[in-house]
């Protein structure tokens, strides 16, 4: 805890006092450039379900360049493999940015604390053009992978109900891109009709994997698994790089 940065710390929490309460009990994890620390998140164990993201700063110049949004997936990483149900990250009503951030990363507003920095600080806060008065807690649910089973499942089914000519139908289960944020997002043009395909590199497929091919079905899930769409590969072509064209 000697080497935690705690002028990178302030940034997020202006109380040393504060940070004091938390700082030893807590997991963290940082973003370097070269030696220097330009990045943290400190993560704590509220009880035997539920963690909580307690500070996340990144400095000033680093800012803007998706560092906070990789320390957030690595806190979410971190909760699932730790077994942890929920994991909670809080924040003022004035910091619209963070909100859009962390709702795009899976997390959902759960309560709202009135006037929580109105009676907390001496001085009023003002930030984005507002006064921070209200608290606000978000929430990132974690499911077991039994319990993403049966949801996925049930998903299937009620799929298969409404479109019979899919009965018996096998079909896989992925997200994409790679970690929340990309998951989320590209979830979202799928459903929004704005992506309607994909692409990857043959030499990136182990000789284990299947390749993909007409006909399969997949299920798209977020990046808490939780299933968001179905999509069928209705054609698959294969190009060399420098013949891919924009608008495909």
């Amino acid at each position: 805890a000697n080497e935690v940065p705690l002028n990178l710390l302030l940034l997020a929490d202006p109380g040393k006092e504060s940070i004091d309460t938390y700082l030893h009990s807590s997991t963290l994890f940082s973003a370097k450039s070269g030696d220097a620390v330009v990045g943290i998140v400190a993560i704590k164990e509220v009880d035997a379900g539920t963690s909580e993201i307690v500070n996340l700063a990144v400095m000033g110049k680093w800012q803007g360049r998706k560092i906070g949004r990789k320390l957030i997936e690595k806190a979410i990483e971190f909760s699932k493999e730790a077994h942890y149900q929920k994991l909670i990250i809080k924040t003022g009503n004035s910091s619209t940015h963070q909100l859009a951030l962390y709702q795009k990363l899976g997390f959902r507003i759960a309560v709202i604390t009135q006037d929580y920095f109105l009676t907390k600080y001496p001085e009023p806060i003002y930030e984005n053009g507002l006064v921070c008065r209200d608290q606000v807690e978000l929430v990132y649910r974690i499911f077991a992978k039994e319990e993403l089973k049966e949801i996925v499942r049930k998903y299937w089914d009620e799929f298969v109900k409404n479109s019979n000519n899919y009965e018996g139908r096998r079909y896989s289960v992925w997200s994409f891109g790679s970690g929340e944020y990309q998951a989320n997002s590209l979830i979202g043009l799928v459903r929004q009709g704005v992506k309607t395909g994909s692409s990857s590199a043959v030499e990136m497929y182990e000789s284990s994997e299947k390749m993909p091919e007409k006909g399969l079905i997949s299920i798209i899930t977020y990046g808490n698994g939780i299933p968001g769409c179905i999509i069928e590969t209705i054609d698959v072509v294969e190009k060399k790089f420098d013949e891919i064209r924009e608008h495909e």
